[in-house]
């Protein structure tokens, strides 16, 4: 699954999307060295995710991000 997705949609979709690859939510905490609680939050948006675990979730579900300069300063300005 090779798509791009931007950050809202990735969010809304974490639980679905993890589910897709057959991912839980301990593995990806252990990738993240976060705790399941926060890979919970996230997927109900209840806290902020860094640029640094949105693009290893990214890498964990195989999706490509967006590389240009604009579209990088706007995730980074929409994590904070």
């Amino acid at each position: 699954m090779d798509k791009n997705y931007d950050i809202d949609e990735i969010l809304f979709k974490l639980g679905n999307l993890r589910d897709q690859k057959n991912l839980s939510q301990r593995k990806i905490s252990e990738q993240l060295n976060h705790s399941e609680s926060y890979i919970n939050q996230l997927e109900n948006k209840r806290t902020k995710l860094s640029v640094e675990n949105f693009l290893k979730i990214l890498e964990l579900m195989e999706i490509t991000p967006e590389r240009s300069e604009e579209h990088t300063s706007e995730l980074q300005s929409r994590l904070r």
